[in-house]
């Protein structure tokens, strides 16, 4: 699944509620068109009671937005979701449920801590409760995960997204429903007779697939298949075989940049939107073959790459540029000295949205965990501080803010400086005339 839409963890811990809280339940699951079972969330704040049932928010509307620190996406949502709560503050009452526990990892203090500083610096008006209950039992583990209840107590919607305009709909009596992608329902197009077939197509709501560049058994057939993808990652497949890289465990990062350079007198063919009722630039692609056999990846590719060409013309080339990136240095040796592991668990960070602390790992965990909070801004990071040794280090920063990583660092002999590096990347062109 893609981050921007939701964040999924798989715990092999026990799945269990994150304090002694018991949700009691009249009914079972939410289901759209179906009334919302009873629930109640403890450790509710800012709110007047600091436990809250369906029937204190009776008579409006009802937006339960599940979220986690390990979700990006999540906390970027807190300042739409303050002016959200504004805008339709006579109709509309939005909790903000905090998952705690062995569902997310978060204890309660630290969770709590870390949404007061959001809450401080962004002059956030939320209701807040800090309770994995309900998600136990209604079985949520990606998330955000919006479900939205009407004035009368009918579940109107559950989403993994959600913009004014679609809250705005549903108020005046449209519906929106999601569904998963299911590749088995592609099996039902008429295949009898097919050897070789590509498809591209522009997506019209169909849900989001993106799979690994190998071909899948559907039926009697052999398919690779894309939906809802912008345009710079069919490009991306087609001439590096991949969705994208990352730090810690792929050879290209820093080596190939991650986003095509367009030198095109027109790139708007490259512009898009995952907002629903704003939807654009999204493609769906396929590649059906009789057999997988001798069909493998370069095939793929070489398939992508005259398809890409022969619909839109651009002619395209990897090159060698000098691309952006960050580049971790040492500022103070004493300070990075200091750093030396004095032992500890060596685990990933799990809270760490408004900073960390982590004993015994590796300045290349330290550096993943920054980059995941930054993948929008491509430009990768590049170790160049030659520390070889596992590191303690708390990072006391709002990891949405840079500028303030970069001081969080800085207070450790570090810095994260804006730079400029040879790499690998996809140049696209307008055609020669």
């Amino acid at each position: 699944m893609r981050v921007l839409f939701a964040v999924v963890i798989a715990l092999s811990a026990k799945m269990g509620c994150a304090s002694d809280n018991i949700v009691n339940l009249e009914h079972d699951k939410p289901e759209v068109g179906e009334p919302m079972p009873n629930f109640v969330l403890h450790n509710v704040t800012h709110f007047t009671k600091t436990t809250a049932s369906l029937s204190d928010f009776a008579g409006k509307w009802l937006v339960l937005d599940f979220w986690a620190s390990f979700c990006p996406p999540c906390i970027k949502s807190f300042p739409k979701m303050s002016e959200l709560q504004k805008r339709f503050a006579d109709r509309v009452q939005i909790v903000m449920v905090g998952m705690i526990g062995q569902r997310s990892g978060d204890d309660l203090d630290r969770l709590k801590a870390m949404y007061e500083k959001f809450r401080a610096r962004d002059n956030l008006d939320l209701v807040v409760a800090y309770d994995s209950a309900l998600s136990v039992q209604w079985d949520i583990w990606a998330v955000p995960t919006y479900i939205i209840v009407d004035d009368a107590g009918i579940v109107r919607a559950m989403l993994h997204s959600l913009t004014e305009e679609e809250l705005t709909r549903l108020m005046a009596g449209w519906s929106i429903e999601e569904t998963q992608p299911n590749v088995q329902d592609e099996s039902k197009q008429n295949d009898t007779g097919v050897l070789f077939r590509t498809e591209l197509a522009q997506n019209t709501g169909e849900p989001q697939y993106v799979t690994h560049m190998e071909f899948e058994r559907i039926a009697d057939k052999c398919r690779f298949m894309l939906r809802m993808v912008p345009l710079f990652e069919l490009y991306r497949y087609a001439y590096f075989g991949q969705y994208g890289w990352d730090m810690v465990s792929d050879s290209l990062y820093g080596k190939v940049y991650p986003m095509p350079l367009l030198e095109l007198a027109d790139t708007s063919r490259f512009g898009y939107s995952f907002e629903k009722g704003y939807r654009h630039g999204l493609y769906n692609y396929s590649v059906t073959v009789d057999t997988c056999a001798d069909k493998n990846k370069k095939f793929l590719m070489d398939v992508m790459q005259d398809d890409l060409e022969r619909y839109f013309g651009y002619q395209a080339s990897i090159e060698t540029r000098e691309m952006p990136c960050y580049r971790l240095v040492v500022t103070n040796s004493k300070a990075v000295a200091d750093l030396r592991t004095k032992g500890g668990d060596g685990r990933y960070p799990t809270a760490d949205a408004a900073g960390f602390t982590v004993r015994n790992v590796p300045i290349q965990l330290v550096m993943s965990v920054i980059a995941k909070y930054h993948a929008d801004k491509h430009a990768p990071m590049i170790d160049e501080t030659g520390i070889d040794y596992n590191i303690d280090i708390t990072l006391d920063a709002m990891m949405m803010d840079l500028d303030d990583i970069r001081r969080g660092l800085k207070a450790n002999g570090l810095d994260l400086i804006p730079s400029r590096k040879e790499m690998r990347v996809l140049v696209i062109r307008d055609p020669e005339s």
